[in-house]
């Protein structure tokens, strides 16, 4: 069973998220009111997430992120206000992701998006491109959210991946060789392994409207623009992501 760390200064919230985590007993708990009080837990046990607001009386300016990413916990952010200072760091450091505190459904939120870390443990996606610093950057984003990821480098060691690995829920298609490598892999994928229905998400630059029409006529199901936000790859890949 998994370990949370729930840090939140509010009694009334924490009991409202025990009574849900009680209900799923998918995970143990421990609960910090403070910045301190984190920071003491985190010293004697390991927890796999956290779940914790920004602001607290003896620490105001975020601090918490940076405590618990030295501890390799990503936290989920549940807080009261998102400003332009968060969303830049949400692109910079390790948080799953961050919901507002604004009514009940969104504590009830909270706690799926833990559900659904643990259904991720099972689920894997191959990454394909050139760069292998830009492969590295999307199987971190992955990462953060518990899934297994594998790498390919070419339309020809994708394929040899695909074929080993029958239970692939996403593939996500990055820059091959050449245009032309990377319309052959997704038409062959499509050949060979329609009746699976690989979710194929290619990531586009800006410019290129002629090579995204000629993906979506091979077989792609969705296109990323480059660059793009944190936000917007999580909203992509998850409308994609195999159950």
């Amino acid at each position: 069973m998994n370990r949370v760390l729930l840090v939140e200064e509010s009694k009334m919230l924490c009991s409202v998220i025990v009574k849900l985590l009680d209900e799923l007993n998918q995970f143990s708990y421990d609960i910090a009111s403070s910045f301190s009080e984190a920071e003491e837990l985190l010293k004697v046990k390991q927890y796999k997430y956290a779940i914790t607001d920004l602001v607290f009386s003896d620490a105001h300016d975020g601090q918490i992120i940076a405590l618990l990413n030295r501890h390799k916990v990503a936290p989920i952010i549940f807080t009261s206000k998102i400003d332009v200072d968060f969303v830049e760091a949400f692109e910079e450091s390790n948080i799953i992701d961050y919901v507002l505190k604004e009514r009940y459904e969104n504590v009830k939120l909270v706690v799926q998006k833990l559900v659904d870390l643990e259904k991720n443990s099972n689920k894997k996606v191959l990454v394909v491109g050139q760069s292998l610093t830009f492969r590295y950057y999307l199987r971190n984003l992955f990462h953060l959210h518990n899934l297994d990821v594998l790498q390919a480098s070419s339309a020809s060691e994708a394929l040899s991946i695909v074929e080993h690995n029958p239970s692939l829920s996403l593939i996500v298609l990055d820059e091959c060789n050449s245009q032309e490598q990377t319309l052959s892999f997704v038409r062959t994928l499509r050949r060979r392994y329609q009746s699976d229905g690989y979710p194929i998400v290619s990531l586009s630059q800006m410019d290129d409207t002629t090579f995204r029409s000629m993906q979506f006529k091979e077989g792609v199901n969705d296109f990323l623009i480059k660059p793009f936000s944190r936000d917007e790859f999580y909203i992509r890949m998850y409308n994609h992501l195999k159950d």
